[in-house]
């Protein structure tokens, strides 16, 4: 473990990225009007849900035991995102039932749903730097999640460039998530089942992609030339699936709401 890369990790995911990220969501995505204390919930309660969700490793981790093949690495990733989304997704919704005259307002514009869905899913991003930095240092903790079913990297700044990534493609599935929730509070209630597993399917291409490198040459070879760079570059996809999502949905919204001449 390197000490430096420790305080790397707290300063740049969990107080400097952060920082930046709620300074552009208050000030130009509109959400001037959520008192900061409503901030600091949504924050904590993503954070914390990490450790908390991270219980169902214990079943990915027996699956892949028990079949090391790539099928079943691949189940395993369904059933993580599946538990990854819904954490974001009970977490929005918690915030929303404890501060609903607050929340609720801004959940019925697509652009503060999104905003809002970004930061829950960056702070569970955080939550999982931090839990998986712990659990890297102190090893004996593995079998609580049985994370060390999979492979783990040494505490260094590469983890670090790593995780500043990954709680960017997070705070895309959160996004997405938002834009879920803001169907069912605008009485679209099917459609959120449908954003969700659109959320799914982006958090499959990141770690389904990865699984499959160690599986399938023809997988593993690009993605190990594009070595640093692959990660940015799922990012920079999940970006431009978040501008995808909200012009699919902002027109959706308009053809609903034109009447017919």
């Amino acid at each position: 473990m390197r000490t430096d890369a420790l305080i790397g990790l707290i300063s740049i995911c969990m107080i400097v990225f952060p920082a930046s990220v709620y300074a552009v969501l208050r000030w130009k995505a509109g959400l001037v009007t959520l008192p900061v204390r409503w901030w600091l919930v949504l924050y904590g309660v993503a954070f914390f849900f990490q450790p908390i969700f991270l219980v169902r490793k214990q079943l990915e981790g027996a699956l892949v035991r028990n079949d090391p093949s790539w099928p079943m690495a691949l189940l395993a990733q369904i059933d993580n995102a599946w538990w990854e989304e819904l954490a974001k997704l009970l977490a929005l919704s918690l915030v929303l039932w404890l501060a609903r005259k607050r929340i609720r307002p801004l959940l019925q514009k697509l652009s503060w749903a999104m905003g809002l869905g970004y930061w829950v899913g960056l702070a569970y991003g955080a939550g999982e730097a931090v839990v998986l930095a712990i659990l890297f240092i102190a090893p004996n903790l593995d079998p609580i999640f049985r994370v060390n079913t999979f492979t783990p990297v040494p505490l260094s700044w590469g983890y670090v460039y790593e995780r500043f990534w990954a709680m960017q493609i997070h705070a895309v599935m959160g996004a997405l998530i938002g834009a879920a929730l803001w169907n069912w509070v605008n009485g679209k209630r099917l459609r959120l089942a449908i954003w969700f597993v659109v959320a799914m399917l982006y958090h499959h291409l990141v770690d389904g992609s990865i699984i499959l490198a160690g599986y399938v040459p023809a997988v593993g070879v690009p993605i190990r030339t594009l070595g640093l760079g692959y990660v940015p570059l799922l990012t920079a996809i999940g970006y431009g699936l978040i501008v995808l999502v909200y012009l699919i949905l902002r027109r959706s919204r308009w053809t609903l709401d034109v009447s017919p001449v």
